[in-house]
C-alpha cells in the first residue's frame, strides 16, 4: 500500500460544501414560450403553467430540494419583442420590482441572464445581457428572497457593469478554483477582448481584458466546460485558467457557430450552425487538428438553437418553434455513437431559440465521480498516512481550506487555514480510503488518504 500518492480524479471533492446549495439549483428549466421541464425526476419531465415569454434566453434556480424559487427572461429587449421583460417567482407571478422591461438585458440575446447566489444568504445576483438590437451591456440586478412573504423582490434593477454596452450576446460563468468564489465572463461585439470579472461574496469585481484569439462579429453563446479549463467564444476554443481567469492559446474550429456546449468530460465540443440555422456539428478536443476532426451530427438544415448540459450529463438543444428538446444522450462518445435523438423530449409549450443558461460547473456536484481527471495544481504532503487517528499536512501554498471526502465524493469534514498547522482528528473515520481536498491561493489539489 502506498502511504502517499497523488490522485488524478474528477474533482470530487472540488465540488465541498460551496458547492451544496447548488446541488439542484438547476433542476427546473423555464424558457421559450411558456415552455418549462424538471429534472427532479432524474429525467426530464414537462411542466405547466409557466408565465415565461422569451425568444431566447433565460435563466432560472432552484433551491437544495430542487423546489423552483425564480426564473427570468433578462429583460424585454427592443421594440421588435413582445413584453414582458421580468422575473417570476415561483407561483409564476413577476415579483412586485421584477418588472425589467428596458433596464435589463434582452431576452432575444442567448444568454440573457445569468444567476448567482450569495452563499449563505437568501441574495441572489441577476446578470444580464443586452442583444444587437438592445445594446444594453452587462447590467446587475439582486433578488432577495426573504422578501414578500418568501416568494421575493428585487432590491435593485439593471445597475450598468460593463464599460461599455457594445458586447457581444454571450454571458457565462464558472466557479473559480477556490471552490468559493466565480468568473464571469463576456466579449466585445466586434473584436477580440474577453472581459473576466472576478465575483466574490463581496460582489462582482474589475474586469480583467485578455485581447485574444481571432477579431470577429461573435454570435450566440460563451460556454466554459464544466471543469473550468476550456472555453469556447466565435469560431474558437481557448485555455481558461480558473485560478486567474487568464485566456490563453486559441484554436480555430474552422467555423462560425451558434450554440456550443461541452461534454461533461470536456473532451468533445458540439457547436450548431451560424445564428441557428444549420447542422450539429461535434469536435474532439484531443486531436492535434482540432478543425479537422469535424463531425456532422444532424444536417438538414434545422434550425438549431443554443445548447445546455443538463443535470443527467445528456446536452438539450433547442429547436426552433418546436414543441419539443432535442437531446445529445451520449455527449463523451464520438460521432454517431454520442446517440442525438431530435425531437426527443415533449412539451406543451414552444421551445422557441433558447434554453436556460446555467453554469457547467454544476456539473460535478451531481457527479463527482465523471469521468474528467483533474490535475493537482499544486503540492502537498499528507503525514503519516496510512493513519489511525490523526494526520498533519504540509504544503508551500497559503492553505484557506481542507475538505476530508468520502469516495463517492461526500464530504465529511471541512477545516479552515488556522488548523492547518495542528494535527487533524481523524478518530471518527473507519477503516477505509477517503480523499483530502486542499484549495490554496494557487489553486485546488487532491491526494488519497488511507485510514486504519
Amino acid at each position: 500500500m502506498k502511504s502517499i500518492y497523488i490522485t488524478l480524479i474528477a474533482a470530487t471533492c472540488f465540488v465541498g460544501q460551496s458547492y451544496s446549495q447548488q446541488a439542484k439549483a438547476w433542476n427546473n428549466w423555464y424558457f421559450g414560450w411558456f415552455a418549462a421541464m424538471t429534472f427532479n425526476s432524474g429525467t426530464p419531465v414537462d411542466v405547466t403553467g409557466s408565465n415565461m415569454i422569451s425568444m431566447e434566453g433565460s435563466a432560472s434556480y432552484s433551491d437544495d430540494n430542487g423546489q423552483l424559487l425564480f426564473y427570468t427572461n433578462g429583460g424585454k429587449g427592443d421594440s421588435g419583442f413582445p413584453p414582458p421583460g421580468a422575473v417570476w417567482n415561483r407561483n409564476n407571478q413577476i415579483m412586485p420590482n421584477g418588472d425589467l422591461l428596458y433596464a435589463a438585458g434582452c431576452s432575444s440575446s442567448p444568454q440573457s441572464s445569468l444567476i448567482i447566489p450569495k452563499t449563505g444568504t437568501t441574495t441572489y445576483y441577476l446578470y444580464t445581457m443586452g442583444c444587437v438590437g438592445a445594446m444594453t451591456g452587462l447590467r446587475e440586478s439582486i433578488i432577495d428572497m426573504s422578501l414578500d412573504n418568501g416568494l421575493g423582490d428585487l432590491t435593485q434593477v439593471g445597475t450598468q457593469i460593463s464599460a461599455t454596452t457594445s458586447l457581444s450576446e454571450g454571458l457565462t460563468a464558472t466557479k473559480h478554483a477556490n471552490g468559493t468564489d466565480y468568473w464571469i465572463i463576456t466579449h466585445d461585439y466586434w473584436g477580440n477582448n474577453f472581459y473576466v470579472y472576478p465575483h466574490t461574496s463581496a460582489g462582482i469585481g474589475t474586469p480583467t481584458t485578455y485581447s485574444v484569439g481571432g477579431s470577429s462579429n461573435i454570435h450566440g453563446q460563451i460556454k466554459i466546460s464544466a471543469s473550468g479549463k476550456v472555453i469556447a467564444c466565435g469560431e474558437e476554443v481557448f485555455t481558461f485558467n480558473n485560478a486567474t481567469g487568464a485566456i490563453t492559446n486559441p484554436r480555430s474550429i474552422g467555423r462560425s457557430a451558434w450554440g456550443r456546449s461541452f461534454s461533461p468530460s470536456g473532451r468533445f465540443l458540439y457547436v450548431t450552425g451560424a445564428l441557428g440555422v444549420g447542422n450539429l456539428y461535434q469536435y474532439d478536443l484531443e486531436a492535434s487538428n482540432l478543425a479537422a476532426s469535424e463531425i456532422e451530427i444532424l444536417g438538414g438544415g434545422v434550425f438549431t438553437g443554443p445548447m445546455q448540459l443538463g443535470p443527467d450529463g445528456k446536452i438539450y438543444v433547442a429547436i426552433n418553434g418546436n414543441q419539443s428538446v432535442s437531446v445529445i444522450n451520449s455527449p463523451e462518445n464520438g460521432g454517431a455513437a454520442c446517440n442525438f435523438g431530435l425531437y426527443q423530449v415533449a412539451l406543451t409549450a414552444s421551445c422557441q431559440l433558447g434554453l436556460p443558461n446555467f453554469m457547467d460547473s454544476y456539473y460535478y456536484e451531481l457527479h463527482p465521480t465523471s469521468a474528467y481527471l483533474e490535475e493537482n495544481q499544486f503540492a502537498f504532503e499528507i503525514y503519516p498516512n496510512p493513519a489511525s487517528s490523526t494526520i498533519r499536512l504540509k504544503s508551500e501554498a497559503s492553505i484557506s481550506e481542507i475538505r476530508i471526502c468520502s469516495i463517492a465524493g461526500t464530504v465529511l469534514q471541512t477545516l479552515g487555514s488556522n488548523e492547518v498547522s495542528t494535527e487533524i482528528d481523524c478518530s471518527d473515520l473507519q477503516a477505509g480510503t477517503y480523499f483530502v481536498q486542499v484549495i490554496s491561493d494557487q489553486g485546488t489539489a487532491v491526494k488519497e488518504l488511507v485510514i486504519q
